[in-house]
């Protein structure tokens, strides 16, 4: 529907998308189907939306700009796409600000040109954006700055494992996601596990598959009891990359490891998800320490844990045993911040 007191030039429209009074939609622009423009806004000819998208009144989408799926953009936000601006004076080419699928931006906020917003992010209301923001991060103020996560249904996250409002569990990291296994996930799990190379320091398990079946049925009967959390590492284009596994919940400490990455993983893969895992289990579960073992000829890893400033704290014929506190951990998180968003 286009509301006959609407400038609409485009002929690039789709279905069930309604543009109301006073609005201006250059030629050229592409509008996908089931979007609400509402009244006063206005679109340049160099502006692709989606499909599901709202944009509230008040709003001017400027050459280059492009909305996802679902993106919402609320009263009054302001957008550019020239740093150096000068009246009659234009770039040879305007830069691409993209909004990613399921973000939101609150009213009046502004955003500066070239940037990218991610997937299931949310700008809060009167922001200034000046920086790339990851998905699934909640950023406001002037400049707008990170203040927590929020879950892909829009509830911000609280020092609790499963969001209150859908009860889905992840980790948002700021090149992967840490989601809980399940059944579905079995193959990949078994495959994984069946790897002796990959394996050869941790526990054997069964070659047979039903019984790799019966133990994640066992476990998410633990994940629900709150005893036990299982993940799967995966992209933001959803590939899954490894496992890692939180266990052994006691009152102040907790233990971490099940750990394994594919080899064609991004080489950022291990350093993320060892982050992810501490920044859950001291930020949002309120642990103030881990405890782990480590297999002895696992040098690589033992290194590892040693560097990043776990603390010996005994021995037996097959295992060193380790603690590290989340004091520890805010000291070195400071140096590997690159990897956080």
């Amino acid at each position: 529907m286009i509301d006959r007191l609407a400038d609409v030039r485009s002929k690039h429209i789709g279905n069930k998308t309604y543009i109301w009074q006073y609005c201006v939609v250059l030629e050229d622009a592409i509008i996908g189907k089931n979007c609400n423009i509402n009244s006063h806004v206005f679109i340049e000819g160099d502006v692709v939306i989606a499909d599901n998208v709202t944009v509230k009144s008040g709003v001017q989408l400027w050459n280059g700009l492009r909305l996802e799926d679902n993106v919402f953009i609320g009263p009054n936000v302001t957008f550019t796409n020239d740093k150096f601006p000068r009246s009659k004076q234009y770039p040879h080419s305007f830069l691409r600000t993209f909004i990613k699928e399921n973000a939101s931006i609150g009213a009046n906020s502004t955003i500066l040109c070239g940037l990218t917003i991610g997937e299931n992010a949310l700008i809060g209301a009167g922001s200034v954006v000046t920086k790339n923001i990851p998905g699934n991060t909640l950023w406001y103020g002037n400049p707008a700055i990170f203040k927590g996560y929020v879950c892909d249904c829009g509830e911000k996250l609280t020092n609790h494992p499963h969001c209150l409002a859908c009860g889905t569990t992840k980790i948002y990291g700021k090149n992967i996601t840490l989601r809980l296994i399940e059944l579905s996930d079995l193959n990949f799990i078994f495959n994984m596990r069946q790897n002796k190379n990959k394996t050869k320091y941790l526990s054997d398990i069964s070659e047979d598959i039903q019984v790799q079946k019966k133990w994640i049925e066992a476990y998410k009967d633990r994940e629900k009891e709150a005893k036990e959390y299982y993940f799967i590492i995966e992209s933001k284009q959803k590939e899954e990359l490894g496992l890692v596994r939180i266990y052994d919940l006691q009152k102040d400490s907790f233990s971490w490891g099940s750990w394994l990455i594919k080899d064609d993983a991004p080489n950022n893969t291990g350093i993320e998800s060892v982050l992810q895992i501490y920044e859950f289990a001291f930020y949002r579960l309120s642990y103030c320490k881990s405890h782990f073992e480590v297999r002895k000829d696992n040098l690589k890893v033992n290194a590892f844990h040693l560097r990043f400033g776990a603390v010996k704290t005994g021995e037996d014929n097959l295992n060193f045993y380790y603690e590290y506190t989340k004091t520890k951990y805010e000291k070195i998180r400071e140096k590997y911040k690159r990897y956080l968003s």
